[in-house]
């Protein structure tokens, strides 16, 4: 019984190191072939500037246009497919929401939390989801003057809350924008927040009222979280 187990073990972890192996060879393959296509992009809208410029048929100018706007959905594409490549690549760590923070302060938008002492346990990736919330205040919040991310414990779970004081988002597409393509940018910030996320089970969603600012809820399952040690409540 005892060989049994230790074959069965050797066997999984062979198979493991197999499929790592495997999806090495995957990542490096799509690298390569990611980074021929964006050179080829580049070669691409450079010949169409350069017929922009030359052309003075009103016409095929709009025709330019078109393609260049084209190829730069082209390129937001095949760099979105590197984005998510990433998720899940390193294995989830417990990282503070302190530190977290720290990476997105800026002087555009002052930031009030009140989750000292607090740690999650996420993908890495965790901080592009604090840098992509602050980026869709900066771009969306018209009018925003602040920040506050405030945490709360429910039932065990740990709810970081993430508000604005802009204008909020509409009812109709306060799930909408978690969809991929969605958005006047990429349209991949939001997609990528909730993906990167779900790794380790944290839910995200929009559920502000709309006309008072937005408020994004993360929610971590109850062995997702903890209190470093000295910090014997939440808000300290």
């Amino acid at each position: 019984l005892i060989y049994a187990a230790a074959r069965d073990i050797t066997e999984r972890v062979a198979a493991e190191e197999a499929l790592q192996e495997a999806n090495k060879k995957l990542s490096l393959l799509s690298s390569i072939t990611r980074h021929d296509i964006l050179n080829n992009i580049m070669i691409l809208k450079g010949y169409i500037e350069l017929g922009s410029d030359m052309s003075s048929n009103p016409k095929l100018t709009g025709y330019l246009n078109e393609m260049e706007k084209a190829t730069s959905s082209i390129q937001k594409q095949i760099e979105f497919t590197r984005l998510y490549e990433e998720i899940g690549v390193t294995v989830p760590a417990w990282q503070t929401i302190d530190d977290l923070i720290g990476l997105i302060d800026t002087p555009h938008i002052p930031i009030q939390h009140c989750c000292h002492g607090i740690a999650v346990f996420a993908d890495p990736m965790i901080e592009k989801v604090f840098f992509n919330l602050m980026t869709n205040t900066i771009r969306h919040a018209e009018g925003a003057s602040r920040v506050t991310i405030c945490c709360e414990e429910q039932d065990g779970r740990l709810a970081i809350l993430w508000e604005d004081d802009g204008p909020g988002i509409p009812d109709d597409q306060k799930e909408r924008i978690f969809e991929r393509g969605v958005g006047k940018n990429t349209g991949f910030g939001l997609f990528l927040s909730r993906e990167i996320l779900s790794i380790t089970g944290i839910a995200i969603t929009e559920c502000g009222a709309y006309g008072t600012g937005a408020r994004f809820e993360m929610v971590v399952p109850k062995t997702g979280w903890k209190r470093e040690q000295g910090d014997s409540k939440l808000g300290s």
